[in-house]
């Protein structure tokens, strides 16, 4: 089925088929878009929806938005993927799909759902927001790459079952941010205000780096797989980091970027079963900011290990792990330039 250029559509419609290619037509009442066949489908955009659309693969092949032309989106905006591939959205035009209202996502199925894929680039406009709904967001990737959202208005997402969470590269998240799933990858992206994440699944996950904290910053993992930050690039925190490991596994910060991750407020340490967090223990480097202090909070159990740690100025330190049964390791090129008392 072609939907194409210069065609509107006024009335609600319903449009099911095992190829569908949505190449430039104009909706203006409520339309529901089902492809459920087993061969990919790259619809070149150009299309405008000026009511609530709901968007749906159920087949075992790809279904593509705005190959060649931005799609903009003028109601709410619903993606659901229910079969073996995945739905591809804003994939490849950087003058910008727009969101003029809320995104839904649900995948129950295959790899998910994409966010600029390509080239492309998309917008959340003032006011929006991203939910999950239905069966929920439980299999597959929900990637979020050059997406901007803007305005400052509160996000909240949680992804279940074995769900993976990708946020950038090249994305912005202007309101403050709070995240829950089971993988959770950072690659790239910018937080205007607080950002909170939490990973509790079972998988392992490497997240590239080069995102920036421009407020506070909460980092969990509370699942029973490792979870890597920096693995490729710096990370900037702007504002004071808390991470948090509450499983047997690992957190590695600033793992594998030598140019240096930064921390410009102050870092807080919360350990409370027997897995570790481990600074900079591939290539990477961080410095802690003058004036600025690491905290451990006590009862701590597990290990904090500090590597290629430098601590800028001379504020005095005070790491106290004398609750708990954690253990502290002093590794190679960590420098501190303050008093420091252990206990």
């Amino acid at each position: 089925l072609y939907l194409q250029t210069l065609t509107t559509w006024n009335a609600d419609v319903t449009f099911i088929s095992p190829q569908l290619y949505l190449n430039g037509s104009t909706y203006n009442g409520i339309t529901y878009l089902e492809k459920n066949g087993a061969t990919s489908n790259n619809g070149t955009g150009g299309n405008t929806f000026n009511n609530t659309v709901t968007v749906v693969n159920s087949g075992s092949a790809y279904l593509m938005m705005s190959s060649a032309t931005r799609d903009v989106f003028n109601g709410d905006a619903y993606f659901n993927n229910t079969g073996s591939s995945l739905i591809y959205v804003a994939y490849n035009d950087n003058t910008g799909t727009q969101f003029n209202a809320d995104i839904y996502v649900s995948s129950t199925g295959g790899t998910g759902i994409n966010f600029g894929g390509g080239l492309g680039t998309s917008t959340l406009g003032f006011g929006g927001v991203i939910y999950t709904y239905g069966s929920g967001f439980t299999t597959g990737t929900l990637t979020f790459r050059n997406f901007t959202q803007s305005g400052n208005t509160t996000q909240a997402i949680t992804l279940t079952g074995t769900a993976i969470l990708a946020l950038g590269p090249a994305s912005t998240f202007g309101g403050t941010t709070t995240t829950t799933s089971p993988s959770l990858q950072l690659n790239g992206c910018t937080f205007t205000r607080a950002y909170t994440g939490t990973k509790n699944g079972t998988a392992n996950d490497n997240s590239t780096g080069g995102n920036t904290f421009n407020s506070t910053a909460s980092i969990t993992n509370s699942g029973t797989g490792q979870m890597v930050l920096s693995n490729t690039t710096k990370d900037i925190f702007n504002g004071n980091v808390t991470f948090t490991n509450s499983n047997t596994n690992v957190i590695y910060v600033a793992h594998n970027d030598a140019t240096g991750s930064q921390f410009n407020g102050n870092i807080t340490i919360n350990n409370t079963s027997t897995g570790s967090i481990r600074f900079s223990q591939g290539t990477g480097t961080s410095t802690l900011a003058n004036l600025k202090t690491l905290t451990v909070n006590t009862p701590f159990s597990g290990a904090l290990y500090l590597r290629n740690f430098t601590q800028t100025g001379t504020t005095a330190q005070t790491i106290n792990m004398t609750l708990g049964t954690g253990t502290l390791y002093l590794q190679t090129g960590t420098v501190f330039n303050g008093v420091v008392n252990y206990s």
